[in-house]
């Protein structure tokens, strides 16, 4: 999960765990345990603070949107939802609402902006 301690939406490892152990990891719960953990991040009914509440979630803080999809693990879901948010960055970047039958070049024009952002915000250098 992005910016959470725990590594994965159907793991419950944290990242430092991952880290020191590579080889032996493994889903660990299901959809219908992600939906139970949402609903008590979202009712709190023991009262918790924001961290202790974080920590009986493992990192569950949105409602499961893959749950339709049992078959597709959480990692490559959020490969796939990084990619169409790529697309439609692009898209914003290009104004493709205004044009939508912009040209091969336009687009990949649109492309690189958005390349060149993301390489400057993450201080990342070109291949």
């Amino acid at each position: 999960a992005s910016g959470s301690t725990y590594i994965c939406t159907l793991c419950d490892a944290t990242r430092l765990e991952a880290s020191q152990n590579l080889i032996f990891h493994s889903i660990t719960r299901n959809h219908a345990e992600n939906l139970e953990r949402y609903e008590v991040w979202r009712s709190n009914p023991y009262h918790e603070t924001v961290d202790e509440l974080r920590d009986r979630v493992k990192g569950i803080s949105a409602k499961p949107f893959i749950e339709t999809v049992p078959s597709i693990d959480a990692l490559h879901c959020d490969i796939g939802n990084a990619a169409e948010f790529y697309k439609i960055f692009q898209f914003e970047i290009g104004e493709v609402y205004k044009t939508p039958d912009a040209s091969k070049e336009e687009r990949k024009r649109w492309q690189s902006i958005l390349d060149k952002h993301l390489r400057k915000v993450m201080s990342l250098k070109p291949v």
